[in-house]
């Protein structure tokens, strides 16, 4: 029996609940095209809220802080691709995103890597940061793209896919539903603008540095440009489907969600909340037939899985399981943990997903004191908005044990944003948002 050729799609800030296939607004027709082909997980979590500490997870089966931290892709984490390889497929990466590129590890074990994320000079070009500080003292801001848009990535995932060998693996990641949400051109904008053109520079570092004070009606532009964003990479998905053989595998998810506003902050990397964490994962393979699933699965299940379909065993220390053999077997899915990390500036955050319910801890980064405990019922409330751990103590407590034990386990790991001394690479991060 030939094995099956495996498309990997990954978009980065996508949270589930946007898209059209999850009950959301957003056009995206051809992703719930795709949703209609297959499983669609309709509670499936990444580990972290930043691409920086979702991805080893993606790639690994293993958690952000195992293996040494996430600052890199470390060698002795275990590789899907260098798996996919070994197991004799071609290996083919479009990759948009600085933190995935090769400075990070993220080159090891393809035969051909196509990274993009250094291909936008002007977002970073010393005179446009001079413009930009000078215009930010009025509130104005000179906006360049600083990613990739997703005709130029599709393009070059599709002219991989017309040379690759049978079978291959192609990993395509998209950058479009990410701040600034795929602006298209240079757009100078003035302090005036905001409410009528929905973003600006200075609407941007509002709602990062002073989320407390961005208006409803800030708040709906800015979500109307990302809805904008998200339609914009569901065009260009389905250019990409309809290059890619029909009787292939394909997974789509995203790295993690994005926040606007919903517990107190925007963007993302800053907490562990359902919109932060909570991403699409949608899966067409042979065998495995259309239906939703409310059970949980995460991140870690994505490798074995694709291992899975390609007839290989999984790697040697991933933590994940594979979903196909219930979904083939028409039996139910295994009952999963899907635990969640990051450090932010206001300390360390821990999640947990078990069940129906949804624990999320905020501990002291330094004594490690819990500050903050959350409880939620994730089935009944996707959103996360009734906080239970005062009328379900019994569930809070089990819960924040096993976080506890979770964190101990590994006490020197996931550690905060670092970039090195690359500086092109530092202002490439900075076009991003994510250094000051």
């Amino acid at each position: 029996m030939s094995r099956p050729s495996i498309l990997l799609i990954t978009v980065d800030c996508l949270r589930a609940d946007v898209l059209g296939c999850y009950g959301g607004p957003a056009a995206t027709p051809h992703i719930d095209r795709l949703a209609v082909q297959g499983a669609r997980f309709n509670r499936a979590f990444a580990h972290s809220s930043f691409t920086k500490t979702t991805f080893p997870s993606i790639f690994s089966s293993a958690y952000p802080s195992d293996y040494g931290g996430s600052d890199r892709f470390a060698a002795a984490r275990p590789s899907l691709v260098a798996a996919l390889r070994a197991a004799g497929y071609h290996t083919l990466g479009v990759n948009s995103n600085p933190w995935l590129s090769e400075s990070f590890g993220y080159r090891r074990g393809y035969s051909d890597y196509a990274d993009l994320s250094s291909a936008t000079p002007m977002a970073h070009a010393l005179p446009v940061r001079a413009a930009n500080h000078l215009l930010s003292l009025i509130g104005g801001g000179l906006v360049f793209p600083p990613y990739p848009d997703a005709a130029r990535v599709t393009d070059t995932a599709v002219s991989l896919l017309q040379s690759a060998a049978d079978p291959f693996f192609l990993w395509v990641h998209y950058m479009d539903a990410h701040w600034p949400y795929n602006v298209a051109r240079p757009l100078l904008y003035g302090p005036w603008q905001a409410a009528r053109r929905g973003y600006s520079a200075r609407l941007g570092r509002k709602a990062r540095r002073q989320p407390a004070q961005v208006t409803p009606a800030e708040r709906d532009a800015l979500f109307a440009l990302y809805l904008a964003g998200i339609a914009t990479v569901d065009r260009h998905v389905g250019r990409l489907l309809a290059a890619a053989p029909a009787d292939g595998v394909v997974l789509l998810t995203a790295d993690h969600g994005e926040a606007f506003g919903e517990h107190g902050t925007y963007f993302h990397e800053h907490a562990l909340h359902a919109e932060n964490v909570r991403v699409p994962l949608l899966l067409r393979a042979p065998g495995v037939r259309a239906a939703a699933h409310a059970a949980v699965v995460r991140h870690l299940d994505v490798a074995p899985t694709l291992l899975d379909a390609a007839g290989a065993p999984p790697a040697t220390g991933m933590a994940g399981v594979s979903l196909l053999p219930a979904l083939r077997g028409g039996q139910a899915l295994p009952a999963l943990d899907a635990y969640g990390e990051i450090t932010t500036k206001r300390g360390r955050w821990l999640s947990l997903r078990r069940g129906p319910h949804a624990a999320i801890l905020l501990r002291d980064a330094a004594g490690g004191q819990v500050r903050q405990r959350k409880l939620y019922d994730h089935a009944a409330d996707p959103a996360e908005r009734h906080d239970l751990a005062a009328s379900a103590p019994a569930v809070m407590q089990a819960m924040e044990h096993d976080l506890l034990a979770y964190a101990a386990a590994r006490a020197a790991g996931e550690t905060a944003v670092a970039a090195g001394d690359d500086a092109e690479l530092q202002a490439r991060l900075r076009a991003l948002g994510y250094l000051e």
